[in-house]
Parts: structure tokens; C-alpha cells; sequence
């Protein structure tokens, strides 16, 4: 019998959002929130995204990168609720593997929100390298685009891109 790869150690991502946490929960499992804050800031176009926010729901995000690629994540809600969200987790890069993901968010005195995520179950060296690589930008891209999803606050440049994209143009 082959012996399982030991896990590496996870990898943790934390900052700060300025925005709540009802906002930033709600940015996660609604699938068109989702899709009107990632496409805006992070340099590709979400094609697709199903979320179904439960216990055992699953998820699914499609998106084409600045390059022409397409890639997905997809995986199922372990848990579900106000201050914390666990996720199974797998890619195309990672095919044939699930990992764990726990988002945690919790309010601050400033009434922002602090936001941890740690990634768990990752095999290799090279998935580590990848993945420690990819929350800080996602994180990053959560700071500029959660806060804007109130439209009043959205430039106008990216309200006429997500007005192009979710019509398909």
C-alpha cells in the first residue's frame, strides 16, 4: 500500500478589510457578489462562479486570466458561519487533490474587519509555493474590491466593466 505524502505546514494570510463582516461573508458565498468583486480588481475575468451557501453546498469559480488561460477552483462548505467559513478546496493545478481552507472574520473597534486565512493539506513544496503565493494577492484583492461593492463607491471605469461583463460583452 503507497503511503500517503505528509502535509506541509499550512500556509496563513491575514489583513485587514474595510468593510464588515456581514459584507465580507456575503462577498464570499453569493456567487454574483463574488463575481463583481474578484473580476473588477484582480486582473481576469470570472466566466463563471455557482455558489450554494450550506453546510455541503458546493462551489464552483471559473475564470480566463490577463493571459487567455482558463483555470477553476471548485469544492464544498464544511462550515458555515458569521465569523467563520470552511471550504474544501481543489484546482485545476492540484488535479485529483482537496485541501481545507478556513476564512476567518472577525470585526475590529475601527469597524473594519480582520480577515485570517489558513490553507490546509497541501502536499507538496510546489503547491505551498503556489498557494502562499495566491492568498496574499486574493486578500489584496479582497481589500480593494469588497469596500466598493456599495455602487456609490465603485469607480466609474469598473462599474462600466462589470456592467460589460455580466451582459457578456
Amino acid at each position: 500500500m503507497e503511503k500517503e505524502p505528509e502535509s506541509k505546514p499550512p500556509v496563513l494570510v491575514s489583513g485587514t478589510i474595510n468593510a464588515n463582516p456581514e459584507t465580507i461573508r456575503a462577498a464570499l458565498t453569493d456567487a454574483a457578489l463574488l463575481r463583481r468583486w474578484y473580476s473588477a480588481w484582480a486582473g481576469c475575468e470570472i466566466t463563471g462562479a455557482s455558489v450554494e451557501a450550506r453546510r455541503g453546498g458546493a462551489y464552483r469559480i471559473e475564470a480566463r486570466t490577463k493571459y487567455g488561460t482558463n483555470s477553476y477552483i471548485r469544492g464544498e462548505f464544511l462550515h458555515l458561519s458569521p465569523h467563520l467559513i470552511v471550504i474544501t478546496w481543489a484546482a485545476d493545478f492540484t488535479p485529483g487533490f482537496e485541501s481545507t481552507v478556513y476564512l476567518s472574520i472577525e470585526p475590529t473597534e475601527a469597524g473594519a474587519s480582520s480577515v485570517s486565512i489558513e490553507h490546509h493539506g497541501l502536499r507538496t513544496d510546489a503547491e505551498s509555493k503556489r498557494i502562499s503565493d495566491g492568498w496574499p494577492h486574493v486578500l489584496a484583492i479582497m481589500r480593494k474590491g469588497v469596500p466598493r461593492l456599495d455602487e456609490s463607491q465603485t469607480p466609474p471605469e469598473v462599474r462600466e466593466y462589470l456592467n460589460r461583463t455580466e451582459r457578456g460583452i
